[in-house]
Formats: structure tokens, sequence, C-alpha cells
């Protein structure tokens, strides 16, 4: 395995890691939507809010665009790949089965997160719709769905694997297959 491999299993994982913080952000930020509604405040103060989620959710998707499938072009800027004294570096993984193994391992901390953490949002729940207290509990229902969400998304992650490793090496292989077009081109 050359130093080049292993930084792009690396960066993959980061990004894979970015990309799945994404998908946990939009719920929690759709779980807030009710405590927002509750407290109405000030116009301006609304489009501030909503101008600032909406540079944070296009950072999240340019850095998991950058790690996932600019990979290639993050080594070569930051040079990531010089100054070694191997050429090779003597690992047997395959880049699909690391990927895989990152998917399953980030699915399975999400789904062991948000099980506990929706039981006692449900068990909160029931507590307050006794209780009849309003407020809290359309604040706790935003978190019982972002919870679920979460505990969804890391199922699916889970059993969705080898679809989600199979995906990301086909967009990288036909990324990668465009710039060798653009090169080859380039030296005609």
């Amino acid at each position: 395995m050359t130093p080049r491999t292993i930084f792009t299993l690396i960066l993959k994982i980061i990004g894979l890691y970015v990309a799945f913080n994404l998908f946990v952000f939009i719920p929690q930020l759709f779980s807030q939507i009710p405590y927002l509604w509750m407290n109405p405040i000030d116009t301006s103060e609304v489009i501030m809010i909503i101008l600032g989620l909406i540079a944070i959710i296009l950072v999240y998707f340019l850095l998991m665009r950058l790690f996932l499938f600019k990979t290639n072009w993050i080594i070569d800027k930051l040079s990531l790949d010089k100054h070694f004294d191997q050429d090779i570096i003597n690992i047997k993984l395959d880049s699909a089965a690391v990927i895989q193994i990152a998917i399953i391992v980030l699915g399975g901390l999400y789904f062991a997160d948000a099980f506990p953490s929706l039981f006692r949002e449900i068990v909160t729940f029931l507590q307050q719709k006794e209780m009849d207290v309003t407020l809290a509990r359309s604040y706790g229902l935003g978190y019982m769905v972002f919870d679920a969400c979460k505990l969804t998304l890391g199922y699916l992650l889970i059993t969705n694997s080898k679809w989600l490793t199979l995906w990301i090496e086909e967009k990288n292989k036909s990324k990668d297959e465009n710039d060798i077009s653009i090169e080859n081109r380039e030296n005609l």
C-alpha cells in the first residue's frame, strides 16, 4: 500500500464522518422548530439564523464533497504523499473494506448513542404529558424526532454499508476516469 492510498483512506473516513454529522445536524435543526415557533423573535433575527444555518449546511456539503470525492486533489495540494522513505508500506487492506468498516462503526456509534437518548426522551415526554407542560412537551417532541432519525440513520448505515461503499467507490472511479481523460486530452 502506498502512502497515497493510506491518505486516501484516511480522508475518505473523515469525509464519511462529516457526511454522517451533516445527516445528524439536519434533523436536529428541524427539532428546534417547535421551540422557535413558541418563542417569536424579530424578523431580522430569523433571517440571520436562517442564513447562518444555510452557510453551515453549505460548509458541511463542501467538506463532504472534498473529502469523499476530491481526495486526490487534497493529497496533491497538501503534498501528503511526499517525503516518505518507502514508496510502498506493507499493509494488506482493501480500501473498500476499510470504508465499509468505517461506515459500520459510525452507524453503530449513532445507533448506540441514539437508543438510550430516545428512550429517555419518550419517558420524559410521557411524564410531562401527565403534568400537562405544553412548552416542554413540544421541545421534547423535537428531540424525540431527532433521536428517532439518528437511530434510523445508524440502523440504515449498518444494514446498507455494502451499498454505500460501492457507491463511494463508483463515484471515485468515475471521477478518476474523468481526471485521466482530461489529462490525456491536455497531453495531445
